[in-house]
């Protein structure tokens, strides 16, 4: 990935095109890197992949295939995936921290912590999420809309969980999703229960569609 290239601190977008095909790496687009712009073939077509995970004894904020930090962060028409797999746990396809950071037409697929929404503003759109337990996860300020979540098979035991937040005191972060849920198995098979939310620290305000967060009916 070319984002080594990129202008330091720049008020400029700097767009990358990445062509089709798996790009077997992890990357990381620094603080410092601003209005980074980077667009593919399509989410099926251009896949950022790697399979770092906790259990390999790496921490979970650097298993994540794919992180943006520096501000103004754009991604379209791309994939990030980690294949890690369930076995082994925590392991993060995408993690922002960008301020006003967009993800349109992006592919985000894992098990366990697919999309680690870590802290500021974040906009997803027309994304597909894939993944079993905390599939997304973090402590910032984010709207998904008009994306489809897709829950994968867990481990024998385990309950499927969309999302979790870490936050700790009140503030203005919050989650406004407007997805579409989908099942890659039937109910039945999981052996449990499948919860829209889950609280990871003291509080807990997402929406789903405006309403509260519980198990799915």
């Amino acid at each position: 990935m070319p984002s080594m290239l990129c202008p330091l601190n720049s008020d400029m977008r700097f767009v990358i095109y990445v062509k089709k095909g798996i790009y077997y790496e992890n990357v990381r687009v620094e603080n410092e890197k601003w209005n980074v712009m980077m667009f593919g073939d399509g989410l099926d077509n251009t896949i950022v992949s790697s399979n770092l995970s906790i259990a390999s004894g790496t921490p979970t904020i650097l298993t994540a295939t794919f992180a943006a930090y520096g501000k103004g962060f754009i991604a379209r028409d791309m994939g990030f995936q980690n294949t890690a797999g369930a076995a082994m746990y925590q392991a993060v396809a995408l993690l922002s921290k960008s301020d006003q950071s967009v993800f349109y037409r992006c592919s985000i697929d894992a098990y366990q912590d697919t999309l680690y929404t870590q802290s500021n503003r974040q906009f997803y759109r027309e994304c597909k999420i894939y993944g079993t337990i905390d599939i997304i996860f973090g402590d910032s300020s984010v709207v998904i809309q008009n994306s489809t979540i897709l829950v994968k098979r867990p481990l024998l035991g385990q309950i499927n969980t969309i999302t979790a937040q870490g936050k700790s005191q009140p503030a203005f972060q919050h989650w406004h999703i407007h997805t579409k849920l989908y099942y890659s198995t039937c109910r039945e098979s999981f052996g449990g229960s499948n919860i829209l939310g889950s609280a990871m620290e003291k509080l807990l305000d997402h929406c789903y569609h405006g309403k509260p967060i519980g198990k799915l009916d």
